[in-house]
């Protein structure tokens, strides 16, 4: 899930941040996990085509237009927010490396509004290519 991805911070941070700032850096992924943990339990059940009922009105329409499309098209389209989601990924994990202890929270907040300015859909678009290919089987 992508609330585990934000906990785990680059390898470096914990280890060798100075031992006064690790209780802090535990602290900030205990905040971080109970935050993505509330948000999860609050959305519940993930909407998809499987479970319309978990889907908002925006959500339902996004859908039915994907279920339109070719499997083909939305796999290929799934590809490109995969690279997208890959390279922010990468570009946070230098930018945390590089940043003083403090500065990762703020970082990983930044981290996932980017994921989702790049691959805001990301979730619906992968439960339809799913669906699609059990459709085919």
């Amino acid at each position: 899930p992508r609330w585990l991805r934000l906990l785990q911070l680059d390898r470096c941070c914990s280890h060798e941040a100075s031992p006064s700032l690790q209780p802090q850096m535990v602290f900030q992924k205990l905040a971080l996990f109970c935050t993505m943990a509330i948000m999860t339990l609050c959305h519940g059940e993930q909407c998809g085509p499987k479970s319309l009922e978990h889907c908002n009105d925006e959500e339902k329409v996004h859908i039915q237009v994907l279920m339109t499309s070719s499997l083909g098209s939305l796999a290929r389209q799934l590809e490109h927010m995969e690279e997208a989601r890959k390279q922010v990924e990468e570009d946070y994990a230098a930018k945390l490396k590089d940043a003083p202890a403090e500065k990762h929270a703020d970082l990983l907040l930044e981290k996932g509004s980017r994921l989702h300015a790049v691959a805001g859909s990301y979730e619906i678009l992968k439960s339809v290519v799913e669906d699609k290919k059990g459709q085919e089987l």
